[in-house]
């Protein structure tokens, strides 16, 4: 808070305790006074069906929440639809891993990626392919709504679209 003072913690929000792969502050949601945060949770051992998304808004209050997955692994907010306000949410759910030796598995195989596409307000979009797994966002044209780049195969993508450009293979 202003004064210095804990203003909320996100254990008082989430229905664990436990650990975070995504934790994103950004303006989600225009409408809404000040920033959200996008909250992913990964964890194999919760029994509970605990493992899920959130957005909170400044004051640590859920705006929406999805649980029951398996382990989300990664994910980001970002702008990638045209004529809209505001942010998509992307996540992806990984059923298991297994130990690899393959170069840049960081030791790991992931089975079941299961990738989730929701608008600002909860509502699924879409399941995007598997290799969204390691994408980030950027406005690499300019007009204000961020493409996707997948960083296995160097593509640059408009949601929706064909390949903007091929950056490397």
């Amino acid at each position: 808070g202003q004064d210095g003072k804990t203003v909320w913690k996100i254990t008082d929000q989430m229905p664990y305790i436990g650990h975070l792969d995504v934790v994103f502050p950004a303006d989600i949601i225009p409408s809404i006074e000040g920033q959200e945060i996008f909250y992913a949770r990964e964890g194999w051992l919760d029994e509970e069906g605990n493992i899920g998304v959130l957005i909170v808004n400044k004051f640590g209050e859920t705006i929406w929440s999805k649980w029951g997955f398996t382990h989300f692994d990664g994910g980001w907010a970002a702008k990638i639809l045209p004529n809209r306000a505001d942010m998509q949410i992307f996540a992806y759910d990984v059923k298991s891993k297994e130990k690899s030796q393959e170069q840049g598995s960081h030791g790991f195989a992931w089975q079941g990626v299961t990738g989730y596409l929701w608008d600002s307000r909860g509502r699924h979009l879409s399941s995007p392919p598997v290799d969204w797994k390691s994408s980030t966002t950027f406005d690499w044209d300019g007009d204000g709504v961020k493409e996707i780049g997948l960083k296995k195969t160097g593509k640059i993508l408009k949601f929706g679209k064909e390949t903007v450009i091929q950056i490397a293979k």
